[in-house]
């Protein structure tokens, strides 16, 4: 079974944007060493390579393209309900109604 969690999606998100583990980490208020932890545990539990490690910067692989792909997909619905899911009573994000 594969077990990936919304924080490594968020964390892969940011290192996809900003190319680098430094402003990565920055982005998502942690530091280098965590994102850096979650983003290799994220590679192991899909069993695939996701970005490319350089001195200086980092490229994501054929399958960390596709992956970053998929993000905006899947994730970003699910970030904006679990963002709405503590506010009762406001409506769903995009004028819904909750009731």
């Amino acid at each position: 079974m594969i077990n990936v969690t919304l924080r490594q999606m968020r964390y892969f998100e940011a290192l996809a944007q900003h190319r680098h583990f430094g402003r990565a980490a920055d982005a998502c208020a942690v530091s280098q060493p965590a994102l850096s932890v979650q983003i290799k545990e994220l590679e192991e539990a899909l069993g695939v390579q996701l970005v490319e490690r350089g001195a200086r910067q980092v490229r994501l692989t054929s399958l960390g393209k596709t992956w970053q792909a998929g993000y905006a997909v899947f994730c970003d619905p699910l970030m904006s309900w679990a963002s709405w899911r503590g506010r009762p009573g406001r409506g769903w994000p995009g004028g819904c109604g909750s009731g």
